[in-house]
């Protein structure tokens, strides 16, 4: 049993992290980033050839620094969520590295797409405002500014409000472990709206694959579909976990609710009419009904009057006495009773 409100919070959130799908969480981050970086590094994603059967065919370079750069937040959130796993099954534990970690990056990610973001519209104003769109007809080139700038205003807002999500969500694993307050903010927002980014890219990436398989090479094509498909299942993985916490969060807040007790009703007593004691009761008159008989009088007892006392008198001089003499007082004469 715990001994304080911070104490039992502990143990309701190391409760959560033992779940195995927080296990299975960090193994795909694992699985997805390491296969990301094997990718980039072995020089296979680096230089992609694209045939072009109008032209002569272009080579992309690549930078193994790009993928490496952009892996390194799966990494640490998958070494976060792994070391939640291990650490809830200590007792003395109480999470405070993992949480950190987690937090952390969920910082470090917000501000690098928010800094992505300023970056692409920067490019994007350079670029329409250039000499590029100069041979473009003027309706043409203000209808593809338009949709440009939409699409790119859309999917910026939701990235950068996907990252607060997070960043909430992991704020709010820290505040439980820190504090008496049980609290789920972001979770659920960050897992629906991970389930809906996890379908946008799943539904651009099966339109795009046909005209993809046809201007890249067929082995390449497999080893980036597989990189991308890996990466979605872990999306899909954070998704689940992060809706998880909050139901369960919300379920055990739940049972610390104290509602009122509702009251078993009363019985209903009828209420019974308040006789006066002192109201004489009316009687009835009855028609030939004989008159009550005198009844006599008790017969009284009188008390017997008390005797009056015997007066004495002395033989010798006459002097009355008392009854409770013995000797006359005047003369000294014994009395005879």
């Amino acid at each position: 049993m715990t001994s304080s409100p911070y104490s039992q919070n502990i143990e309701i959130v190391k409760g959560f992290f033992r779940k195995p799908m927080v296990l299975l969480t960090a193994i795909m981050s694992f699985v997805a980033t390491a296969y990301s970086l094997f990718l980039s590094f072995s020089g296979v994603l680096n230089n992609i050839t694209i045939s072009n059967q109008y032209g002569p065919s272009s080579v992309v370079s690549v930078s193994p620094e790009f993928f490496s750069g952009i892996n390194v937040t799966g990494v640490v959130t998958a070494l976060a969520f792994l070391l939640f796993f291990i650490l809830s099954r200590k007792p003395d534990s109480k999470l405070s590295a993992p949480s950190v970690m987690f937090k952390v990056i969920s910082i470090i990610e917000l501000v690098a797409v928010c800094a992505a973001m300023a970056a692409l519209g920067f490019f994007a104003f350079t670029y329409v405002s250039g000499s590029y769109l100069s041979d473009i007809a003027p309706a043409a080139s203000v209808l593809a500014i338009t949709i440009m700038a939409i699409l790119l205003i859309a999917a910026g807002a939701f990235i950068i409000v996907l990252m607060i999500a997070q960043l909430r969500f992991a704020s709010s694993v820290r505040k439980s472990l820190t504090s008496i307050y049980l609290t789920r903010n972001g979770a659920a927002l960050f897992g629906i709206m991970m389930l809906v980014l996890i379908g946008i890219e799943l539904v651009l990436f099966a339109f795009s694959l046909p005209a993809l398989s046809s201007i890249i090479e067929f082995k390449v094509l497999m080893l980036g579909s597989s990189k991308f498909l890996l990466g979605f299942v872990a999306n899909l993985f954070m998704a689940i976990t992060a809706l998880m916490y909050s139901s369960y969060i919300k379920n055990v807040s739940s049972r610390f609710v104290t509602e009122p007790q509702q009251q078993a009703p009363e019985e209903e007593q009828t209420p019974q009419p308040v006789r006066n004691v002192q109201e004489v009761p009316i009687q009835q008159y009855i028609p030939n009904m004989p008159a009550p008989g005198e009844v006599p009088p008790a017969p009284t007892t009188q008390a017997p009057a008390p005797e009056a006392p015997q007066t004495i008198i002395c033989k010798n001089c006459g002097e009355q006495l008392g009854p409770d003499d013995y000797f006359c007082n005047n003369c000294g004469t014994p009395i005879e009773r």
